[in-house]
This record gives C-alpha cells, structure tokens and sequence, in this order.
C-alpha cells in the first residue's frame, strides 16, 4: 500500500456569507524506491517538511519545493524525520547518529547539524523552529522526556508541571513554546513557556482532567485538544489558562484533535464521523467542516491534515 502526502490549496476567497473555501490537491510523491511520504508542516511559501521510506526501507527527511528531496541524515544515521519549518524554509527534527541515538537536528545544506541533547546517552527531538531561530522539541532525561528550548547554544530543560515529563510541540514568533506535560496529579495538560520560562498550566475544559497543546500562532492563540466532564475529547482553542474553547466534533464521531493553527486563527485537526474519522477545517466565521467536502477533483478517499499556513 502506498501513502502519499498532499497539499491542498484554497482556490478562493472567503465570501462574505462566511463559506468555506474549496481546495485543489497536489501530490508531492515519494522518494525512489520508497512507498510512503508524509508532510508534518509547511510555511507560507507551500514549502513542506516531513519524511518519507527510501530504497533501503528507512524513514528519510524530505523537504518539497516544486520537488521532493531528501534531507540527508546525521553521518553513520540511517533514518532521520523533518517536523518544523519557519518563512525562511530552516527545517528542524530528528536523526539517528552514529552510536544508534537520535538528535535534535537542523538540516543544513551541507547536512544535519546535532542540536545536543540532556546527556551522551539520551536521545532528543526537534519539533519546532520560529523565524529567530529559536528552536523547541522534546529529550530524554533517564527514561522521561523533557521539553526544551533552543536558542543558538544549547538545549535548555524546561522542566515539568509537577509530573514526570514534558514535550514541546511549537514555538511561535515571539518564542511562547506551546506543550504538554504531566502535572502533579498524574494528568497531561496543555501549557505554554515564555522563551524557556516556567510551565504554565492552560488547563482543560469544564470538568474535565487532560489537554494537550500542539500549534500556536503569532497572536498566541494555542490549538489543541481536552476531555470534557464526560471524557469526551474535543478539539480547542486556548486564549489563556483556563480559557479553553471547544471547536465541535463532526456529525457522527465521538471525538476531535486539533494538529494546527494558522495566524488567521483557522485550525486543522481530526475528527470522528458516522465511518471513521476525517480532517476537519475550523474558522472564526463559519466554524468546523469536513476537509474532504472541500476538496475537489482528487483520487484520495481519506485526508489527514497537520499543518495550515496563512
């Protein structure tokens, strides 16, 4: 089985009666000898950074501009994943180094550059990186990961909610780190770090226990997702701690996520339906859709959405 990663461009502008945009698909293919690509982010030139299998069946970095290209991995790696890309296309993740450990890296044109990790024998993962340069992602401390945040030196530790690990998972232009972590009660919750300050809980919604934040854009407006009283998870929005908003669930599912969000506050996510589950496209003005009822004239009968550009 083939999986091919796309890109699906809006073709028109949101009209004033607040409909939604239809969206054309581009297929960026796989490398050769591979059967798998997969995008993971984009910016707002179209370029997308992801990974895909080559000839040896090893996932490889890929970046697509026009074309698909590997990004090579650390020397003596053998598998490497693309996860953040900024506007002037510098594309951070993940290698596997010489001695079988993965690194934080940056794919440089002359090859992957290690990022460090919280000790020789811990692996660690690039997630994000801004237009500073500012980097955010996740290493591991004996067994647990940590967040961390990047700033041109070395990975800083931003430590825990209370509980035994943290993940960073954006960062946006003015270096607020969206993440996860667990908290002294044993539960995940969401939180955003002020360029490698202290954690700050967002919270959840009413009544309920777990949330996690994975995008936020330049306004500081985090996506993510959260149980409900009920322990239904939902997509949402966080505007602050203790501000979370609930985005819907499509007809016929019981859930949501949300993957991304741009700075016109539109969000991407998945979510179940009456079948199984589909991407969904949320916005301010006409609320959460289908992503499949907006695209035409494609072959693809599922899409998975992870990132939105402006």
């Amino acid at each position: 089985m083939k999986v091919f990663t796309f890109i699906c461009t809006a073709l028109s502008a949101f009209s004033c009666l607040a409909a939604p945009s239809f969206y054309s698909v581009t297929e960026i293919g796989t490398l050769p000898g591979g059967d798998i690509s997969q995008g993971l982010d984009l910016n707002n030139s179209g370029t997308v950074a992801g990974y895909g299998s080559n000839a040896d069946g090893f996932e490889n970095a890929v970046v697509y501009n026009g074309a698909l290209a590997p990004l090579d991995p650390l020397p003596g790696g053998r598998f490497s994943q693309a996860w953040g890309i900024n506007s002037s296309g510098a594309i951070v993740g993940s290698s596997e180094s010489w001695n079988g450990y993965q690194r934080a890296v940056i794919f440089d044109p002359s090859g992957a550059i290690d990022l460090g990790a919280f000790g020789p024998d811990e692996d660690s993962f690039a997630r994000s990186i801004n237009d500073a340069g500012q980097i955010t992602g996740f290493g591991t401390i004996g067994g647990s990961s940590h967040a961390f945040f990047y700033n041109g030196t070395s990975l800083q530790d931003l430590g825990t909610l209370g509980g035994s690990f943290s993940r960073g998972f954006d960062i946006n232009n003015s270096g607020v780190i969206a993440g996860t972590s667990e908290n002294a009660s044993l539960f995940n919750r969401a939180f955003i770090s002020q360029s490698g300050g202290a954690l700050v809980d967002l919270g959840t919604l009413t009544g309920g226990n777990f949330s996690e934040a994975v995008s936020i854009n330049d306004a500081g407006v985090v996506a993510g997702w959260a149980d409900d009283e009920f322990g239904f998870i939902q997509a949402v929005t966080f505007q602050g701690p203790g501000n979370a908003t609930p985005l819907g669930i499509l007809p016929g599912g019981n859930f949501s996520k949300a993957t991304g969000i741009n700075n016109l506050g539109q969000v991407v996510g998945l979510s179940g339906i009456l079948t199984g589950q589909s991407s969904f496209l949320w916005d301010p003005n006409f609320g959460l859709v289908d992503l499949a009822t907006l695209v035409q004239g494609s072959r693809f009968e599922e899409f998975y959405a992870y990132g939105i550009n402006d």
